[in-house]
C-alpha cells in the first residue's frame, strides 16, 4: 500500500518502531492507577456516622411500629474528636446529654457496637449499642436476649 502523506508514513514507522505503542502503555497505566486508587477509597465506619441524625421509626417491641415526622427534634450529632450529642424531647421536656463515643466491630455482617460514655448525677456511663449503618440511615437494633426492645432508625440529615 502506498501512502502519499509524509506525516502518515512517519506515524505508521513510529508504530513499527514500539515509541508510539511505549507510550500509549505509559498512558494507560498512569490511567489504570488513578482509577484504582480512586475507587478504593473506602469510608470508614467512624467517617460515615459522623453528623447530624434525627429520629424517624420505632419498629417492633411492646409499642408496635412508631413514625416520626422530619423536624421532630430528636438528634444524635457525632463530630471530630468522638464527641457526641443527643436531644429527646419527652413529654417532660427536652432532654440531651453529650459525652464521647468509639466504635467496634460486632459482627462478620459489618454489624457495629457503639459506646456512648456520659455524665449522669456525677457518674460515668458507658452504654452500649448495636448498630448498623446502611445507606443513609442509623440503625440501633434491638438488644437480643430481650424481646420489648424496638429497632430505631434515625435518618442522616
Amino acid at each position: 500500500m502506498l501512502f502519499i502523506d509524509n506525516t502518515y508514513i512517519y506515524q505508521c514507522n513510529e508504530i513499527e518502531n514500539g515509541s508510539v505503542n511505549h507510550r500509549m502503555k505509559q498512558r494507560l497505566f498512569i490511567l489504570f492507577f488513578l482509577a484504582l486508587a480512586m475507587g478504593c477509597t473506602k469510608n470508614s465506619p467512624e467517617a460515615s456516622l459522623l453528623g447530624t441524625w434525627e429520629l424517624r421509626s420505632q419498629i417492633g417491641g411492646f409499642v408496635g411500629t412508631i413514625l416520626y415526622a422530619p423536624g421532630n427534634g430528636n438528634t444524635f450529632r457525632f463530630i471530630d474528636g468522638n464527641i457526641y450529642t443527643s436531644v429527646y424531647q419527652s413529654s417532660l421536656g427536652t432532654v440531651s446529654r453529650s459525652g464521647t463515643w468509639q466504635l467496634h466491630p460486632a459482627n462478620s455482617q459489618g454489624d457495629l457496637i457503639l459506646t456512648l460514655t456520659y455524665q449522669n448525677n456525677n457518674r460515668v456511663v458507658n452504654e452500649r449499642d448495636s448498630i448498623r449503618l446502611q445507606n443513609d440511615q442509623l440503625i440501633f437494633l434491638p438488644i437480643a436476649s430481650c424481646c420489648d426492645n424496638p429497632t430505631t432508625v434515625y435518618q442522616k440529615q
